[in-house]
Parts: structure tokens; C-alpha cells; sequence
């Protein structure tokens, strides 16, 4: 009988652990999921400006994540903004300018960083 016990001890034990595991990895799902869908902005400068993207480095300002350098990729749906919210082109921008940077989803972590889905850049009101 005390062996018994002690095999449906181990039982439940690891029947907890497997329900315990179970519910972080969905928890976590779920989390990553939320996260992939935010937008996010953060400060940079453009260090060169290439067709349908731009090159730029993050400012010191942003969180950690933020402060490397970036691939920019614009397209048909990506809003360029003047300071005062006129809108302007890729043209319109160049080494040197200050910008704000709005995107959602995933940033490919390569050097530099990738970002597929920016929303929208704002030149920073001063920059002309």
C-alpha cells in the first residue's frame, strides 16, 4: 500500500507539472500575440535614404530595443509626415533629418534590424 501511494503521489505531481506547463505556454501565446499586434513608436535619425526604405539610427532617448540601427521599409500604406502633419515624400527626407517612427508587427533582428510594417514616419517639428 505505501508504494501504491507513493506512485499516485508521483501521479499527480506530474499531472500539476503538465497542467502548470500547459497554461504558461498558452499564457505566453497569448502574450506574444498581443505583442506582435502593438504599435509601437520610437525616435530615430536617417542615415541614408535608399527607394522604398531608409536607413536610421535609434535615438539614445529610446528603450533598449530601439537604439541600434534600422532598415525602414515604406510602403503604399506607410504615412510621411511633416512636422505639422502636411504630408510629404520619401523625398522629402534626408541624411541627417529627425524622425518619429510608428509600426506594428515583428522586427526581423538582423543588423541592421528590419522593419516591414512601419505605419507612419513624422519628420520632428524644427526639422524644416
Amino acid at each position: 500500500m505505501n508504494g501504491k501511494k507513493k506512485h499516485l503521489r508521483a501521479a499527480a505531481l506530474l499531472c500539476g507539472a503538465a497542467a502548470i506547463a500547459a497554461l504558461s505556454y498558452f499564457a505566453g501565446c497569448r502574450t506574444a500575440s498581443a505583442r506582435a499586434g502593438r504599435t509601437v513608436t520610437f525616435y530615430a535619425t536617417v542615415t541614408q535614404v535608399q527607394g522604398g526604405s531608409l536607413l536610421a539610427a535609434g535615438s539614445e532617448d529610446n528603450d533598449v530595443n530601439h537604439r541600434g540601427a534600422f532598415d525602414l521599409r515604406i510602403s503604399d500604406g506607410t504615412k510621411l509626415l511633416a512636422g505639422d502633419g502636411a504630408g510629404i515624400t520619401a523625398a522629402d527626407l534626408d541624411e541627417g533629418d529627425l524622425i518619429a517612427v510608428t509600426y506594428t508587427g515583428a522586427v526581423q533582428e538582423s543588423n541592421p534590424a528590419v522593419i516591414p510594417r512601419v505605419e507612419a514616419i513624422q519628420l520632428l517639428a524644427g526639422q524644416r
